[in-house]
């Protein structure tokens, strides 16, 4: 068995300080109304590393989801979330199905951090004779967080760590993490103007 992870604490205290500190960005010297958006869906996948918690060897894989962001003036953005995680090694294989929230700031123009909370079924499987005991399966919750980066109008690159707390059928307790980098493609809402804010 592996080692918990010990940096998860300091992980999402910075998490939540630049959610904290980030705020909606204000727009200034222009004569006409400005486009505001209210919405957006966002697709993502990419590839998924980890540590099980079970066994010497990492696993690997891919993460896929969708989240719905809602802007609301505030200086962060609330999601709901959706992502499956597939991820195989040599000791396990372990998928999870996953729904939950997200909040989202934008700390700079193009970076935008986030924090999630996610629970849903896993299923997990033993690579190896284990007396019979090929695999079981339990509720998973899931926190972390990470960022999205714009790297072109709909684009975005992603990197986000994800701590996962398992207690399968047998009354065993798993703690895998996984670190996913990957791209997002975000479909916006149509913005509408609003007539208050006017650039001079």
């Amino acid at each position: 068995m592996l080692r918990r992870p010990t940096a998860l604490p300091s992980l999402l205290l910075v998490l939540l300080a630049a959610l904290s500190f980030s705020a909606p960005r204000s727009l200034h010297g222009q004569a006409l109304p400005i486009a505001t958006r209210t919405a957006d869906i966002s697709v993502f996948g990419g590839f998924a590393t980890g540590l099980p918690d079970y066994g010497p060897y990492r696993n690997n894989g891919g993460s896929f989801g969708v989240n719905f962001t809602r802007y609301l003036h505030l200086p962060v953005a609330p999601s709901i979330e959706a992502r499956a995680n597939f991820l195989n090694g040599k000791t396990v294989n372990e998928r999870t199905y996953l729904f939950g929230v997200r909040a989202q700031g934008d700390l700079f123009t193009r970076l935008h951090p986030y924090a999630n909370f996610l629970i849903g079924p896993g299923d997990i499987h033993f690579n190896f004779f284990n007396n019979g005991y090929v695999g079981d399966n339990s509720t998973v919750y899931s926190i972390g967080g990470g960022a999205d980066y714009d790297i072109a109008r709909h684009w975005q690159a992603k990197v986000d760590f994800q701590y996962q707390h398992w207690k399968t059928g047998n009354n065993v307790t798993y703690t895998p993490t996984l670190t996913v980098i990957g791209v997002a493609y975000r479909i916006p809402f149509r913005p509408h103007f609003r007539q208050g804010e006017i650039r001079h």
